[in-house]
Formats: structure tokens, C-alpha cells, sequence
């Protein structure tokens, strides 16, 4: 197996875990109820203001969490100035796809690894 081929399988297998999650729109009137803690949100605000954070607490009337690009800075915002919010979640169909397409590509990424190393012995 040549050293592109291997690096195909490599990339392959990394987009397909990568796939696995996406953001989904959450309705306003559910904002509330459907956000958790730990969550990683994005949050648009009717002022224009988007903010991409992870939740630390959800209050009756506002949520908080920390920057997922400076985690060390907290911000919190009240349900009253939010126009959309989008929560990731796991997609269960590509993680199953990933996962099987992981156990199909694993004894041809080992048997690759193997005769690269062959490949590579000097038999003289």
C-alpha cells in the first residue's frame, strides 16, 4: 500500500468522526427547556451580537456559559435578547456510519501498515 493510499485512509476515517455532530436550531419558545448543561450553543442575538459558548447554567430567564474561544471569559444572556439558538447534538446515523465504516477500514489499514513495512525491509 503506497503511502497516499494510507494517508486517504487516515483522512477518511478522520472526516467520518468528524461528521458526528452538527448544530441543530432550536425553536425560541423551547430555549429554555432544550438547553443543558455542558452544551455547546450558539446563540444569535436580536442585536446581531453571535456568540458560541458552552453552558454553565440555565435559568428561568437567562443562560450562561463560557466563550468556546476564551473559556476563561463567561457570558450571560437573557432569553429575552435572543432571536435564534443552535445546539450540537450527535447524529446517530453518521456515528453509525463511522463507526461501522471504522471496522470495515481497520483490518485494510493494518494489513496496509503490514505490507508497508515489508515494503520497506531490505531482503539482499
Amino acid at each position: 500500500m503506497t503511502a497516499s493510499n494510507r494517508l486517504f485512509i487516515v483522512w477518511a476515517c478522520i472526516l467520518s468522526l468528524i461528521s458526528c455532530t452538527s448544530m441543530k436550531p432550536v425553536p425560541p419558545e423551547e430555549t429554555n427547556s432544550k438547553i443543558q448543561f455542558k452544551d455547546r450553543i450558539i446563540i444569535y442575538e436580536k442585536s446581531g451580537r453571535i456568540i458560541d459558548m458552552k453552558v454553565v447554567s440555565v435559568e428561568q430567564d437567562r443562560v450562561t456559559g463560557s466563550l468556546v474561544k476564551d473559556p476563561l471569559t463567561s457570558v450571560t444572556i437573557p432569553f429575552a435578547d435572543i432571536e435564534k439558538v443552535e445546539v450540537e447534538s450527535i447524529d446517530g446515523g453518521m456515528t453509525t456510519l463511522a463507526v461501522l465504516g471504522g471496522i470495515v477500514l481497520l483490518p485494510f489499514l493494518l494489513l496496509g501498515a503490514m505490507f508497508g513495512v515489508m515494503d520497506s525491509v531490505d531482503s539482499h
